[in-house]
């Protein structure tokens, strides 16, 4: 097993090893904070069918078991937020378009998810939820992750 430290102060990427977030209880220090040990579990499926049927498992399980929390560990270090974001930046190009078009029909807290795949923020001086959800439109287009009539861009 390994351990997960997350920086407080500035986000790190999380390992590219697939896994699965077993939560501890937080040890804070300085700069980090514990969040659990690390198993790794099966990889995501080649297939796009499976691959999508994979992220909407655990998106539509997260939105259940987070539904009622406001507290943004919560929702943040939950099994399957973490889990998303793990594959996620193994395979951005995948990942966000997936993430987005589900934020442009059905909304959901997905922001935290975006900016540590993508390692960055375009959305950071957005001030409400459609620029941002517009930002991170045309930095998917901007960064080749759209193909012409993607249901994404025009959501």
């Amino acid at each position: 097993m390994a351990c997960v430290a997350l920086l407080l102060r500035s986000p790190q990427k999380l390992p590219s090893t697939p896994f699965r977030v077993l939560l501890q209880p937080c040890q804070i220090s300085a700069n980090t904070a514990y969040i659990g040990h690390l198993r790794t579990s099966a990889a995501l499926p080649a297939d796009n069918v499976q691959g999508t049927q994979w992220f909407n498992e655990r998106a539509n399980r997260w939105e259940k078991e987070t539904a009622i929390h406001s507290a943004p560990g919560s929702k943040y270090f939950h099994k399957d937020y973490m889990a998303v974001i793990t594959k996620g930046s193994e395979n951005p190009a995948y990942f966000i378009p997936m993430i987005l078009e589900r934020i442009a029909i059905r909304g959901g807290d997905w922001f935290f998810a975006l900016e540590t795949i993508a390692d960055e923020n375009p959305a950071k001086d957005c001030e409400d939820y459609e620029s941002a959800l517009k930002a991170w439109k045309e930095w998917m287009r901007v960064h080749g992750m759209t193909k012409e009539g993607d249901a994404v861009l025009s959501a």
